[in-house]
């Protein structure tokens, strides 16, 4: 058995010869296992082609947007209440006028 071209090969050429005795031999031809093998190896292996590495491509970065600033409000919460509370204040005063009014009136009608 030997291998050739990459196969499992057996040597099967065997010729009958008779021993001085009369029985008949079989005898291996000149082509022997090694001998196949030698001439296997004799054969020039060729070269394999080493793969070309494949250059990678470079990303380009993604240039990042700058965010606008949002510009901050000014407070005015503190004059809105001010001015609130001061109305609520002139309100309440000016009811409080009425009432008194009105409890001058009654009482001007007991009197009469």
């Amino acid at each position: 058995m030997f291998r050739h071209n990459g196969q499992l090969v057996s040597i099967a050429i065997i010729e009958d010869k008779p021993d001085n005795e009369g029985n008949s031999r079989p005898k291996k031809a000149n082509l022997t296992a090694n001998f196949a093998l030698w001439q296997c190896k004799k054969k020039k292996k060729k070269k394999k082609k080493k793969k070309k590495k494949k250059k990678k491509k470079k990303k380009k970065k993604k240039k990042k947007k700058k965010k606008k600033k949002k510009k901050k409000k000014k407070k005015k919460k503190k004059n809105n209440n001010n001015n609130n509370n001061n109305n609520n204040n002139n309100n309440n005063n000016n009811n409080n006028k009425d009432e008194d009014n009105d409890e001058d009136k009654n009482n001007k009608e007991y009197q009469q």
